[in-house]
């Protein structure tokens, strides 16, 4: 009985753990002084968990960036953040780009765009740096958060998932490292998201008609690639 009640303990917390995805991303950090104190940050990371970051580097102190190769499901960039914080007197974030944030406000749609942007209490603070350009950062506090606070998934998933699967439909990039952000860059177009998720049979989610139709009046949606969908 003992055994099968271990089993089953062990089949749930491996249930529980994400599908690992190893990937390299940029964090932005500003205030490093000394290269001594590049290598401590990166140093640091690495201890974060030794089995889900494989690799930190390309932090100086002119670069502005690190480059962390790490399994980005299980290992979030809250917790790296705050890592890097209790060693360093820096400022630990990412640049974000919303390329159509000014074309929806006024709507629904970027009405609840900035709610999951001000939302408090997360470990994060959403910055508004260029509202015409949609450039934010998104910045790691110190302190008690809630749930998993910070990692790229949290806010992409919310804003650039397909209406139909839950989010709002626009497309953003996290901007890397380098003179063209490109270095550990994450982008999502929410089209060719979409086109993938049919493809792989993902079963779409109760969404408002409201919503759509903004959506649709707004972006000329859908595109040819998902007209066969909404017909």
């Amino acid at each position: 009985m003992f055994r099968t009640m271990c089993i089953v303990m062990f089949v749930s917390l491996t249930a529980l753990a994400g599908k690992p995805s190893w990937n390299t991303f940029a964090f932005h950090i500003d205030g490093v002084k000394a290269q001594e104190d590049a290598e401590l940050i990166q140093k640091t990371i690495l201890k974060v968990d030794p089995k889900m970051i494989k690799g930190a580097k390309g932090l100086t102190t002119e670069s502005g960036y690190v480059l962390i190769d790490h399994d980005h499901h299980n290992t979030t960039f809250q917790k790296i953040g705050q890592a890097i914080l209790s060693v360093a007197d820096v400022k630990v974030y990412t640049k974000l780009h919303i390329p159509d944030y000014q074309k929806v406000q006024g709507t629904i749609i970027g009405d609840k765009l900035n709610q999951v942007l001000a939302e408090q209490g997360r470990g994060f603070s959403v910055k508004t740096i260029d509202s015409q350009k949609g450039l934010f950062e998104v910045i790691i506090q110190k302190g008690d958060y809630k749930g998993k606070g910070f990692n790229f998934g949290g806010l992409a998933h919310a804003i650039s998932d397909p209406i139909v699967y839950g989010g709002l439909g626009l497309n953003l990039r996290y901007i890397g490292g380098g003179p063209e952000g490109k270095f550990g860059q994450m982008v999502k177009d929410v089209n060719e998201k979409e086109v993938r998720f049919r493809k792989k049979g993902k079963k779409t989610k109760k969404y408002s008609p409201k919503l759509m139709k903004v959506y649709q009046d707004i972006f000329n949606f859908p595109p040819e690639s998902l007209k066969k969908f909404y017909q």
